[in-house]
């Protein structure tokens, strides 16, 4: 196991490495952001499942998001308003007339400081989102360290306090193809999620209409290994709402225990992958918007599904919808949830 640290084009923009028996972890403080994870197929072959970019300036202008920490909260709050004590707050309007990732100042995009930790292998990245940005009240410290562990697991802890009563709803927004970042699109893999229920949209939106709908006898339902292409194009509202797969699961949880949420499969290169969180929800999203012509890794272009995320999470527009659980922190109040990746090789290796 070791850490190294390298500049990324030039300073102070920095790639962090971890490295372990079996596999490679690039980490980029831009965003504090994952940029690779390579590890061997079944032909024992190198390979990166991690859509990222080659130059820095990239995540600067990280408009798909790839591989980046999101935050003060992450997907849609309808209107771009919520409450808090009855006081309103006003968001950017930057998904329509809605706030996706908290509007145009992204932590995606902030260059944030860093610590290592050798003994454990693990990176820390850390940033104040000071008083008013994003339109949020409170100097809000948070830190994200990833720690990859001699299981292959990479894991993800979120640690916040506020100043002031706030949100706090972080995720990662790494796009997977266990193909090769670089292999197309991502209709061939196979996915499970550990998920009954999912929250519905309202009509021709992307934002949930407070109901919890079962997955059985629809399109929705992975709750057996399914190929994500098998009805990704079916006549079901919910798909063409979200233009594909793109919509927020209920997790079958009866605790705040980190447990399995979703698995994926390539069956052509015999890679899986395990997502486990403590959080109530697991956004599941197909690369629908993608559109990366230029720059990806290895001159890749990311196009249409070409990769997929596994967004762990609070409820999309929580705050308001009554019947959501709303991550809403008092002052000091201590932010803190966990995610973990843990990547499987095949096992002929």
């Amino acid at each position: 196991m070791s850490i190294s640290v390298n500049t990324f084009k030039q300073e102070p923009y920095k790639l962090i490495t971890l490295k372990n028996n079996n596999i490679i972890v690039k980490l980029t403080n831009i965003g504090a952001s994952i940029v690779s994870v390579i590890l061997k197929d079944k032909n024992n072959n190198n390979i990166d499942i991690i859509l990222g970019y080659n130059d820095p300036k990239c995540y600067l202008n990280n408009n798909c998001y790839l591989g980046a920490t999101i935050g003060r909260n992450a997907n849609r709050i309808e209107n771009a308003t919520f409450k808090i004590d009855n006081k309103t707050y006003k968001l950017d309007k930057n998904d329509g007339e809605n706030n996706l990732h908290s509007g145009f100042n992204k932590t995606s995009e902030i260059v944030w400081d860093y610590k290592l930790n050798e003994e454990n292998n693990s990176v820390t990245f850390f940033t104040i989102l000071k008083d008013g940005f994003q339109g949020i009240e409170g100097n809000f410290n948070i830190s994200v360290t990833y720690t990859l562990k001699n299981d292959n697991s990479l894991q993800i802890d979120y640690d916040g306090i506020c100043d002031k009563k706030t949100i706090a709803n972080f995720t990662n927004h790494t796009y997977f193809n266990l193909n090769g970042h670089n292999s197309g699109n991502i209709l061939n893999h196979k996915v499970m999620i550990n998920a009954d229920n999912f929250t519905p949209f309202k009509e021709n939106t992307n934002i949930p209409n407070g109901e919890v709908l079962s997955v059985l006898n629809t399109p929705m339902d992975f709750t057996q290994f399914k190929e994500i292409g098998k009805e990704i194009e079916d006549n079901y509202p919910q798909l063409k709402y979200g233009n594909g797969y793109d919509h927020n699961y209920v997790i079958n949880r009866n605790n705040n225990e980190i447990i399995l949420v979703a698995k994926a499969y390539s069956e052509q290169t015999g890679i899986t992958l395990e997502a486990y969180s403590d959080l109530p929800g697991l956004q599941f999203y197909t690369g629908n918007f993608n559109n990366v012509t230029e720059f990806g890794k290895d001159n890749a272009q990311y196009l249409f599904r070409s990769g997929f995320c596994f967004e762990t999470q609070y409820f999309p527009n929580c705050y308001n919808i009554d019947n959501f659980k709303k991550p809403i922190f008092e002052a000091n109040e201590i932010y803190k949830t966990t995610t973990i990746y843990k990547f499987i090789e095949p096992k002929n290796n």
